[in-house]
């Protein structure tokens, strides 16, 4: 409590002796009035300078505070996303002819296409660029007709003179190539957990796999990924993340390395990786119907989920389906992506160019291309 402080009447006497009090009367009405006119402007500017900002606030500022609201840039958050609207998937082939190749580029480009997109590690595990890593040399598993870092550049730099953003596709642990030399990478038979896995009889046209579970194979992916940022891509299309639909007699790894379930080792490794990759934008390829929450048991759960910046489902795999059937396929996903809890990632659909106009025209999407 403050003290109130007290003077004796003589000494107040003497103080103001042969004065008159009327001068200091006046003195305090004088400046009570000029504080309270001084209070009624600044409230009065205060409530203007709010109205303000809630009427003039720019993009990404609300309230009348002028607060933004825009995500923090920070190393967590995600990188912007390029101009990626319309994909051409182009075969590797048809962009080897440098001579032929800037053309064709100008061509999609005025077709609307705003990216393109090449294998540069296929189905079968083929690697159709010379990459300098350990993992990958020790992988063997570059083809005979694999670019080098000289045509790769060119290629790169041809597709950005056409305005077009190249982007590569990897396929990560649908491989039957490098299980022959990674073989703590790969999964194995549970028989004598050392003797190569296939998911069908060979006469079947069984094919072995790399192991998700494993570390080696992990680090092979995130190698060839990680180079390929170094190369100057800022955007990667990963396919093939998941588990082999058969899992008869596979041998996975010990209790302890199979702790985690389908769903916490694959979204592991993508948001782990994506991490790693800091400014390249990641894309997931996965089935539509596991997009939409159909049929998700060889991803141990939806791929939305999984920590990529966008999921590319592929819609139809040939132009056998129906407009109406792609359409409602399409409605099922955004449906599911609507409900997905936490950040959601872009979708860009892959399906053949004869059914994009199905899809909403501002969709982004990948389309097959010759």
């Amino acid at each position: 409590m403050a003290m109130k402080l007290r003077r004796s009447r003589s000494r107040s006497r003497r103080m103001f002796h042969k004065k008159s009090v009327w001068p200091r009367v006046l003195g305090w009405i004088l400046l009570v009035a000029v504080c309270a006119g001084a209070g009624i402007g600044v409230v009065h500017w205060s409530d203007n300078a709010s109205a303000n900002n809630s009427t003039t606030a720019p993009s990404g500022v609300t309230g009348t505070t002028g607060a933004s609201t825009a995500a923090p840039t920070t190393g967590t958050t995600p990188p912007p996303a390029p101009t990626v609207e319309k994909m051409a998937f182009v075969s590797l082939a048809s962009l080897r002819d440098a001579a032929a190749r800037p053309a064709m580029l100008q061509e999609l480009r005025q077709n609307g296409y705003t990216a393109v997109l090449f294998d540069l590690k296929d189905e079968n595990g083929a690697l159709h660029y010379a990459f300098t890593g350990e993992l990958a040399k020790k992988a063997k598993a570059t083809a005979d007709t694999a670019l080098t870092k000289e045509e790769l550049d060119a290629l790169v730099k041809d597709c950005r003179t056409a305005q077009l953003e190249p982007v590569a596709r990897l396929f990560a642990f649908k491989d039957k190539t490098a299980t022959s030399k990674l073989k703590s990478g790969r999964i194995n038979w549970s028989g004598d957990k050392v003797t190569l896995w296939l998911d069908a009889a060979a006469s079947k046209g069984g094919k072995s796999w790399l192991n998700p579970y494993a570390e080696e194979a992990q680090s092979y992916i995130t190698e060839l990924a990680t180079e390929l940022t170094t190369l100057g891509f800022d955007t990667l299309v990963l396919d093939g993340v998941q588990f082999p639909e058969k899992t008869f007699e596979a041998y996975f790894g010990t209790k302890d390395q199979t702790a985690e379930s389908y769903l916490e080792v694959l979204s592991r490794f993508v948001k782990t990786l994506n991490t790693k990759l800091a400014d390249t934008r990641l894309l997931l390829a996965a089935d539509w119907e596991a997009v939409a929450g159909v049929n998700t048991a060889v991803y141990g759960g939806n791929p939305l989920s999984f920590g990529a910046d966008g999921v590319c489902p592929m819609l139809a795999a040939d132009s056998a389906k129906t407009a109406t059937q792609v359409k409602t396929e399409w409605e099922q996903m955004v449906t599911r992506l609507e409900f997905f809890e936490g950040q959601k990632p872009t979708m860009m659909p892959w399906l053949p160019a004869a059914l994009a106009t199905v899809l909403p025209k501002d969709a982004p999407k990948v389309l097959p291309h010759s």
